[in-house]
């Protein structure tokens, strides 16, 4: 079965529905690798999975690839992309988050993408989310409704919008002047 990430909030249990109908209750993983696993409770131990879709993920010094559910808890973790409704992090590393609620601490992220986002100790490339509660946070390009708390940002909201503007009017007229050099000749 190809990996699909699930919707969020309440569309996330009619996704569940079309999981197969023999999904195992739990699966319990333990310095294994695994190609796929699915069941509606993941527990892994120093193991690793391609594609991992349950209701509930709770991982210690595992890692995934592609992750999809309704609860995950990382510790001393890692995966690729992650999509779940409550993601709770700790020592871990991502590559691509996307979730309601997450919160993390010493969590390291390329992307997060969250309605409400808690961090301590956290550093991530892109952070977007309507609520960003923070400790001791960089991030390179901030995109946020509101902010409490400590977050170093290379571009805040403002910034990274003027950047976007900036970048967009000058490649508009270097397209167009190649345009008008291009039939000159």
């Amino acid at each position: 079965m190809p990996f699909v990430l699930p919707p969020l909030g309440g569309a996330f249990y009619a996704w569940r529905e079309t999981m197969e109908e023999e999904t195992p209750q739990v699966v319990n993983l333990s310095e294994t690798a695994a190609e796929t696993v699915q069941a509606e409770m993941v527990r892994m131990h120093q193991s690793g999975a391609q594609t991992i879709s349950a209701g509930e993920i709770s991982m210690q010094q595992s890692g995934a690839v592609q992750m999809a559910a309704e609860h995950v808890r990382l510790h001393e973790s890692a995966a690729a992309v992650l999509t779940a409704s409550q993601a709770t992090l700790s020592e871990s590393g991502l590559g691509f988050l996307r979730a309601a609620e997450v919160s993390g601490q010493e969590v390291q992220m390329a992307v997060a993408l969250a309605d409400n986002l808690t961090l301590s100790d956290a550093q991530i490339g892109l952070a977007a989310g309507r609520t960003v509660q923070a400790q001791q946070v960089k991030s390179t390009i901030l995109l946020a409704g509101h902010v409490d708390g400590n977050v170093e940002t290379l571009l805040g909201t403002r910034d990274a919008l003027l950047a976007g503007a900036v970048a967009g009017l000058v490649f508009g007229l270097v397209s167009l002047a190649g345009r008008f050099l291009g039939k000159r000749n």
